[in-house]
């Protein structure tokens, strides 16, 4: 709690949070075309100038695949696991392939087509995609979802052809647009999360307003009796009920259970801008200075130890700032020394 409050009261003096806006990219169908080199394994994709509607699934997530896969079945032969578990394709990389009698498979495949996944337990090929987003119910293309491919030899032609085929561009196309649909509504999640923070610390900006100005006048903060139905429940809550009366927001905050308005939290506060308050008056370095210190006993009896600072500034003036009272239950020189190296 003390650190949370601690964090924000520095941050106040900060200018406004940057107000966020969400917004969803369309997806559009493209003509994606394939070229070879003169290498048949070598193949270099060319994209028209539409939107393409291959999107980046090595990039889709931020985590590592550790953290995220553990204990699922990590081959699409038989993986059942859905899309938004899976996120991304499975791709195994292997020292060496095993070898059927169509050849063996490439790892360097991987990096022409953001579909491609491998299986170990068949040696075989699939696409991601439309294991997940294809038409079950057809045949067309079962290759890639069910059967898995197995003819290696032919795999620079096949691969092009599936690339280029209407069932797998109609799978990329949804799959697309679910990625744009998923990033939709993290944004709106993301915007209202930063929406509720601003009204919070504006909130909480109140509240510490609202003990500055007490303090400053040097007026008590609790009242004799703070129950609801008081008829003074002291300066601090009459206060916010003052300000609540031409602010329905802070109303609505003070009405909740948790609303940072206990005694507890009003004396840390308080600590905290008294701590903010020494780093601004007194300088970081000093050269010459003096320490004066001097205890009484209250009206409850309480030992309180003042501590003052006497200094010179870089103009030589002679500052002396209060720092504030101490509680002690001794005035041994050993506890007085033990206040001031704390304070």
């Amino acid at each position: 709690m003390s650190k949370n409050i601690r964090d924000f009261f520095k941050k106040l003096s900060l200018s406004k949070l940057p107000s966020s806006s969400s917004s969803s990219d369309s997806v559009s169908l493209s003509q994606i075309s394939v070229s070879s080199s003169q290498d048949s394994q070598d193949l270099n994709l060319h994209l028209s100038q539409e939107e393409t509607i291959e999107p980046a699934i090595t990039n889709s997530t931020e985590f590592s695949r550790s953290e995220l896969t553990t204990g699922l079945n990590l081959d699409p032969a038989t993986s059942t696991e859905p899309f938004n578990v899976l996120l991304k394709p499975i791709r195994p990389v292997l020292a060496h392939y095993p070898s059927n009698k169509y050849g063996c498979f490439k790892s360097k495949w991987y990096s022409y087509y953001s579909w491609l996944e491998y299986s170990k337990s068949t040696n075989a090929a699939f696409c991601f995609t439309c294991r997940h987003f294809g038409d079950n119910s057809s045949n067309k293309e079962s290759t890639y979802t069910k059967d898995g491919f197995k003819n290696f030899k032919k795999a620079t032609e096949k691969f092009k052809a599936h690339h280029e085929c209407l069932t797998h561009k109609t799978a990329a196309l949804m799959y697309a647009n679910r990625l744009a649909q998923d990033d939709s509504c993290l944004a709106q999640i993301n915007s209202q999360h930063k929406l509720k923070v601003k009204e919070n610390r504006g909130y909480l900006a109140i509240i510490f307003q609202t003990l500055i100005w007490l303090c400053k006048q040097a007026l008590p903060l609790r009242g004799h009796d703070e129950i609801d139905e008081s008829k003074n429940r002291g300066n601090f809550l009459e206060l916010l009920e003052f300000q609540c009366r031409y602010n329905l927001d802070l109303r609505s905050h003070c009405e909740r259970t948790f609303n940072y308005t206990s005694p507890q939290i009003q004396n840390e506060m308080i600590e905290i801008i008294a701590k903010e308050i020494i780093k601004v008056i007194l300088p970081s370095e000093l050269t010459y200075f003096a320490i004066i210190a001097d205890e009484t006993m209250d009206i409850a009896r309480h030992e309180q130890v003042s501590l003052c600072l006497r200094y010179i500034d870089e103009h030589l003036v002679i500052r002396e700032h209060f720092v504030g009272f101490f509680r002690t239950s001794s005035t041994t020189a050993e506890s007085l020394c033990a206040i001031i190296l704390e304070a």
